[in-house]
């Protein structure tokens, strides 16, 4: 047989976590044809992968790369290839960029950039798809219907239990029309509007079609913070009622107080799914979020979405009320950083206790006046998860790792992105060697002074394990994740040695070190640690 590529010397991590072997790999156009002993006879180029590690390409099970069409602004997606990312799942936490029921659902589903930036030339799931695959994909595109999306035309008011329902049998059908035309499940976000009012009656109604159509159904948990327990236990719920295939996206437990709540929820996880619940989840190897600083207000504050937001900051006796609601809180101020304001860019890289100061005002009215004046469009870094929490969340075999992030523009390209000056995660650039990093060799590191084993270190083969197969399963992608003949090449070769990521807070644009060849669909996109871009990627 003749090869488009033969990977020679290399030491195999297939996904499955067996143990790492000696063997070459033989790829033929989009597929995986040899594994064992491939003859360089049979043709193709060569690549040496001695000294290197070789392995699937890294599924990410939650991205937002559609949400403010970076997809569209730059599809080659160096930033994800670059790291490793072969495959992205998007449409997640409940917003998606179809089916739209007008071209105005448009300002709902991304009211923070200029639509017109885009050409929205689709309404339906299969027209966004067919635009979708006109695009030159760098990596694979998998996407989730967002209720939010579908529900759009029901925001602007809060509904009583008979409107409610009525909006939902419309958003049934939307998602159902959506599933036949190739949407891959459902997604919402239980903490913000509309999925905030949602009954568990049309919640159970969207999850059974999930299931019906083998679908995957990721949710944003309703609450992060003190309700973290009964969010998990609604999902556990949801899942064990409906049967459907049920996916907790970023997966953390928020703010000190309720650290100690994350050993419990794993645990009520672990027990669901040892009585059968199909429930997973995932979590990236970050202490920082990348959150809306509206989402700091207390729950009944973001009833009603943005438009009752801005007419509650808009009243004295109303802000009076957030203020003292915000003063019980322990904000830690200077470990939040503002990563993108609407229109005071000069707070990018600031803390709020470095804008309070400069206001010469409290933080609680310091908080609610960049709301107010950025329109609420307002993202932060904040300083909330654990450490430890996160690695006691990737001790548990049953959750993955994602980046929970997005397709970035290089820092040349930035005047193209129309949020011009903005502090994209660090995540975006670096989540999967940072994951190695951190979780596999700083650990095998530790052990090796200890002389013993370190609790939460991952071998290579399961921290391998977390980013291909089980992303894989969760997703219900079956042609992807491991290594074998039959299989798409989406392969990643990597410097165990040197495998690390440079990305920061303040410095994002950063890509990782030892990431050294990418193939996508059997198109090499990283060689020798250059990119190369090319139209790789599919439509799932």
């Amino acid at each position: 047989m003749a090869y488009s590529y033969i990977i020679k010397n290399v030491s195999m991590i297939d996904g499955s976590g067996e143990p790492a072997r000696k063997a070459d790999v033989g790829i033929s156009g989009k597929e995986i044809n040899a594994v064992g002993n491939v003859s360089e006879a049979e043709g193709g180029l060569v690549i040496d992968g001695a000294g290197l590690y070789c392995m699937p390409g890294m599924i990410d099970v939650t991205n937002h790369a559609d949400r403010n069409f970076s997809l569209f602004h730059a599809p080659e997606a160096e930033n994800l290839v670059r790291q490793g990312i072969t495959t992205i799942v998007t449409g997640v936490c409940g917003i998606s960029l179809a089916p739209l029921t007008s071209p105005e659902d448009i300002n709902v589903v991304s009211p923070w950039i200029d639509i017109n930036s885009v050409n929205t030339d689709w309404l339906s799931f299969a027209e966004f798809r067919e635009t979708l695959r006109r695009q030159k994909l760098g990596v694979n595109v998998m996407t989730l219907v967002g209720y939010a999306t579908i529900a759009s035309h029901e925001t602007e008011s809060s509904r009583g239990d008979a409107e409610s329902s009525r909006g939902d049998d419309s958003a049934l059908f939307l998602f159902e029309q959506a599933l036949r035309e190739g949407a891959r499940g459902f997604s919402i976000s239980l903490h913000h509007a509309p999925g905030q009012v949602i009954s568990e009656e049309s919640l159970l109604a969207f999850a059974e079609h999930t299931r019906e159509y083998h679908g995957l159904f990721s949710l944003h948990l309703r609450d992060e913070g003190a309700d973290l327990l009964p969010s998990v236990a609604e999902a556990i719920r949801i899942a064990r009622l409906s049967g459907a295939r049920t996916h907790i996206a970023h997966l953390q437990a928020l703010g000190r107080t309720n650290w100690q709540k994350f050993s419990e929820a794993l645990a009520m996880i672990r027990r669901a799914r040892e009585e059968g619940i199909k429930i997973s989840a995932d979590a990236a190897p970050y202490g920082r979020t990348n959150a809306r600083l509206a989402s700091l207000l207390p729950a009944w504050a973001r009833e009603g979405g943005e438009k009752r937001i801005k007419e509650r900051l808009a009243d004295a006796a109303e802000r009076r009320k957030i203020e003292e609601a915000l003063r019980a809180l322990t904000l830690h101020a200077d470990r939040i950083l503002f990563a993108f304001l609407d229109k005071e860019k000069e707070l990018v890289g600031k803390t709020l206790a470095q804008a309070a100061e400069l206001r010469s005002v409290a933080l609680e009215t310091a908080l609610l006046d960049i709301l107010y004046v950025n329109d609420l469009r307002v993202r932060v870094f904040s300083k909330t998860i654990s450490k430890q929490n996160v690695r006691e969340a990737f001790n548990e075999a049953f959750v993955a790792v994602s980046s929970n992030g997005d397709i970035a523009l290089s820092s040349e390209e930035q005047p193209h992105h129309l949020l011009e000056k903005e502090l994209p995660h660090p995540r975006s650039f670096g989540t999967l060697p940072r994951f190695f990093d951190q979780f596999v060799k700083k650990g095998e590191h530790e052990s090796a002074i200890m002389h013993e084993s370190t609790r939460g270190v991952l071998s290579w083969e399961e921290a391998v394990r977390r980013v291909t197969s089980l992303p894989a399963e969760i997703a219900g992608i079956a042609d992807r994740g491991l290594i074998k003949i039959g299989m798409r090449a989406d392969l990643v070769l990597f410097d165990p040695a040197a495998v690390k990521d440079r990305a920061t807070y303040l410095h994002p644009y950063q890509y990782p070190e030892g990431i050294k060849y990418v193939f996508v669909n059997g198109k090499l996109l990283v060689s020798d640690g250059k990119f190369h871009p090319l139209p790789a990627g599919e439509v799932l």
